[in-house]
């Protein structure tokens, strides 16, 4: 049990890393949603203890009990709009990369679980998706990611290309490209392959704010390939 409320504990300190830029705002949410939760469940004790004959019924007891609860919910508003102002603005960036590969052979993209120079590059006990995120438990410490959206066709073209695409809200234009950007990373390339990350993790000095990555990797017509994830063939387009 007490394992168990460790981890939970750790687990939404880690989420509020990545949630909230202000350390201030942080804790007056956990305070206020300490006391949202806490009071009802103190209520219904009293409540008991009256029933029981154990406690009279004080009125401005409660009072007390409700004011404090009000104070709760406005620590708890107050840091919320703090977060949703950092959403106002919305950027992008976007780099393309290409090759020639050798036409006699096939063209294979892997996935791994994270770039080489991302946070948790290796060393990952548990992966946890939800959505378009996913929770990464690198060696015990809680990371949150954001899971790639990879296309991949043919093409009308000579070379393979790679089109990667980024997007970030921000609490300004500047703060939303610069979340953006560092979301950027460089794929590996060969003549015959490319190796892509499935997940990028986002850092607590960067905090969560709907990070998005588009992959677009375009085959030329005359080369057959084949997307493997999580060493699985997913999907493989015949050359036309």
């Amino acid at each position: 049990m007490s394992s168990f409320f460790h981890t939970s504990i750790n687990a939404l300190q880690s989420l509020g890393d990545f949630i909230f830029s202000s350390e201030s705002h942080k804790t007056y949410s956990f305070i206020g949603l300490f006391i949202i939760l806490s009071i009802p469940v103190f209520l219904i004790i009293w409540a008991i203890f009256i029933m029981l004959g154990i406690r009279g019924n004080k009125k401005n007891g409660e009072f007390l009990l409700f004011l404090i609860w009000i104070i709760g919910v406005g620590f708890v508003v107050t840091s919320g709009v703090h977060v949703v102002s950092e959403f106002n603005h919305k950027s992008s960036s976007q780099k393309t990369y290409s090759t020639v590969p050798n036409t006699q052979k096939d063209f294979i993209i892997i996935t791994e679980n994270t770039a080489p120079n991302k946070l948790c590059a290796t060393n990952i006990d548990e992966i946890t998706t939800i959505k378009d995120w996913a929770l990464l438990d690198c060696r015990k410490e809680m990371v949150i990611a954001t899971i790639s959206d990879i296309q991949v066709g043919h093409a009308n073209q000579d070379s393979v290309s790679i089109e990667i695409y980024t997007v970030s809200r921000g609490k300004t234009e500047e703060d939303a490209t610069n979340k953006a950007l560092h979301m950027m990373f460089t794929p590996q390339i060969t003549d015959s392959s490319i190796i892509v990350p499935q997940y990028l993790p986002i850092t607590d000095s960067e905090v969560w704010r709907q990070q998005r990555v588009f992959i677009t990797i375009k085959i030329p017509q005359n080369i057959q390939y084949k997307l493997i994830k999580n060493g699985i063939i997913e999907e493989i387009g015949s050359n036309k």
